[in-house]
């Protein structure tokens, strides 16, 4: 399945602001996986010195179902613009399996669920 397979002239459109070239990206380490996308460290090599960069891949595996998904949570992303809320830096082609790529900032916390159960898990030790 690829992504222009299921991205109507709509979405490619409001998608076409945040899409960069994929050389513009370079992936390091694996940081998280889960059911149909992993997530890498990596470096946006347009800025200078390359920012540091979260890549939210989809898995070679996945669906029309899943495709369609991770091309709206990249649009919502778009449009969110809160200091709390991590936006989206630029969306991606992968060259060879023709998937989206979502490219946001890297916390070096991880994601707020991972996050919050650490700290929670933590706290849990403390009280005992």
């Amino acid at each position: 399945m690829r992504f222009e397979d299921v991205t109507d002239r709509r979405t490619a459109e409001i998608l076409r602001p945040w899409l960069i070239a994929r050389k513009q990206i370079e992936s390091m380490d694996l940081v998280g996986e889960g059911a149909f996308a992993t997530v890498y460290k990596g470096r946006y090599l347009r800025d200078v010195p390359p920012t540091i960069v979260a890549l939210k891949m989809l898995k070679d595996s996945c669906r029309k179902e899943d495709i369609v998904a991770f091309v709206d949570e990249a649009l919502v992303m778009g449009e969110c613009h809160h200091r709390n809320v991590v936006g989206l830096i630029a969306v991606s082609i992968d060259q060879y399996l023709q998937l989206p790529i979502i490219v946001v900032p890297y916390m070096q916390n991880g994601d707020l669920q991972t996050y919050l159960r650490r700290i929670k898990k933590e706290e849990d030790k403390q009280q005992q």
